[in-house]
């Protein structure tokens, strides 16, 4: 991810740690009792968008050793607008992430898309399931 701009109120964080490495931050929403927050993705140049994947809740512990799974709203359906240069009719992708611990992934239709700006629009959040554990993949 090159370039990211939130057109969200100031008590948001910055959409910049949406991309962070630090494994004890995430990128917390506030919303307000309201969802429909928008999310804006600059990637600098057209690129070939073949798959979008979001983790749709805080996977880990805070700077404390805190687990955060709980204490925080999950993003349990994202619209994702993808547009292709100064096109104003986005390829349109809508995303249920089953609240899952772990990574979400959205294939793109057609194997792909075209597209130099991606907006990401939560549509629904709900409270993090209890009994969830992180998503582990075994390798043989």
């Amino acid at each position: 991810l090159h370039r990211l701009s939130p057109r969200l109120p100031a008590r948001i964080q910055a959409a910049q740690a949406v991309a962070g490495t630090d494994p004890t931050q995430a990128w917390v929403c506030v919303r307000n009792g309201a969802d429909g927050q928008v999310l804006q993705i600059d990637l600098g140049r057209p690129m070939v968008v073949t798959a979008i994947s979001l983790t749709p809740g805080w996977v880990g512990a805070d700077a404390t050793g805190a687990d955060q799974w709980l204490q925080h709203r999950v993003l349990t359906r994202v619209q994702w607008n993808l547009f292709n240069g100064n096109e104003t009719t986005p390829t349109v992708v809508a995303q249920k992430t089953g609240n899952v611990r772990g990574e979400a992934p959205q294939p793109m239709p057609n194997g792909g898309v075209l597209a130099s700006r991606i907006t990401m629009i939560v549509q629904e959040t709900s409270r993090a399931p209890a009994d969830t554990a992180p998503t582990t993949t075994a390798r043989a």
